[in-house]
């Protein structure tokens, strides 16, 4: 394609010419004059003629001045010998980036710790919610419910090791105490400080899952697992060789606790 002077208008016969040179020579593949074939760059892009004329002082061409045809041409040249010379290496890094985050992503998934299995025995499908007497454990029984262990005076709180505790002691004997408290950390809790125990009795209470612990003579402690976080812990001290608590402390320690599981369980919603 060749332009006329009436493609650019309001410029000289000379400039013409010299525009012309510079932006379409290679569009219409004729020959090209060594001083304007395209030259390539330090960065690796690639200069059309008339870029590199340009750079020599040559005429000042804008998009306007130039015929479409020539300009789109040159865009396709430019374009894709850029695109070559980009597109390996970014290609190449998006690689990278992808295999960098599948590793940490890997690593990271092998690495998070797994909790560790539970020790203690599942609670029933009914857990109880004793929280409410963590505070006030001299309420975890009513007066009519303690006078089966002969309890007629009510019950006194004292601050223990894991939380408030209540003591009750029978009307016919200053021989003998019970003692109650409600714990948190659940019944797992007292399975990982078994080593601790120089006896560790597993039993049921109730259906509840529990563990006798610091069993003597005359005196048993049971702790009975009402929810994953929650137990009820019960202690039978008896002072007298006479009762019968002191021969089977364990059996005293039992029964009261199923007397405060069966109340609440039976008055729980």
């Amino acid at each position: 394609m060749v332009i006329g002077t009436s493609s650019t208008p309001g410029y000289s016969d000379g400039f013409r010419r010299t525009l012309s040179e510079n932006c379409c020579e290679d569009a219409e593949s004729g020959p090209v004059r060594r001083s304007q074939r395209p030259q390539r760059l330090a960065s690796g892009e690639w200069l059309s003629s008339q870029e590199a004329a340009l750079t020599r002082g040559g005429p000042v061409v804008s998009r306007s001045s130039c015929p479409a045809g020539a300009l789109s041409l040159r865009r396709r040249t430019t374009g894709s010998r850029i695109d070559e010379a980009r597109r390996p290496g970014a290609r190449v890094a998006l690689a990278k980036l992808f295999a960098l985050l599948g590793a940490v992503a890997l690593i990271t998934a092998c690495s998070a710790a797994a909790p560790p299995a539970p020790l203690s025995p599942p609670i029933p499908g009914d857990p109880l919610d004793l929280s409410a007497y963590a505070r006030d454990p001299c309420a975890l029984l009513p007066a009519a419910q303690l006078t089966r262990f002969y309890i007629t005076r009510p019950g006194t709180a004292s601050a223990g090791i894991d939380g408030p505790t209540c003591s009750w002691t029978p009307s016919d004997t200053s021989a003998l105490t019970y003692r109650a408290s409600v714990g948190a950390g659940g019944l797992d809790k007292v399975y990982r400080r078994r080593t601790s125990f120089s006896v560790f009795d597993v039993t049921t209470v109730h259906s509840y899952p529990a563990v006798h612990v610091e069993t003597v003579a005359g005196h048993c402690r049971v702790v009975v697992g009402v929810t994953d976080s929650m137990v009820l812990d019960v202690v039978t001290d008896a002072r007298d060789a006479k009762l019968n608590a002191y021969g089977d402390p364990c059996a005293e320690a039992d029964t009261f606790a199923g007397a405060v599981l069966g109340y609440q369980g039976h008055r729980a919603p």
